[in-house]
């Protein structure tokens, strides 16, 4: 179970639509990681967009790091 003020914060999240996006590649953030995310999202019955960028890792949407994939960050945001 989710501790009490996240699970809070997300029945109390003003945003009419929460987006999630993931690198298919990133060894940090594991797919049972993800479920633990969107989960509680779910159970809320809060409506959210999950997308996964195959070939993304980690920070791939951050120009400020090496990791940086415009392609991927196009995609993620331009679809």
């Amino acid at each position: 179970m989710l501790e009490a003020s996240i699970w809070s914060w997300i029945m109390q999240t003003k945003c009419m639509l929460q987006i999630f996006f993931w690198g298919g590649k990133n060894k940090h953030i594991l797919p049972r990681h993800v479920q633990a995310v969107l989960g509680p999202f779910t159970a809320a019955g809060k409506d959210f967009i999950n997308r996964t960028i195959s070939y993304a890792d980690h920070e791939f949407n951050n120009n400020d790091r090496a990791a940086f994939h415009p392609k991927a960050s196009a995609e993620a945001w331009g679809w």
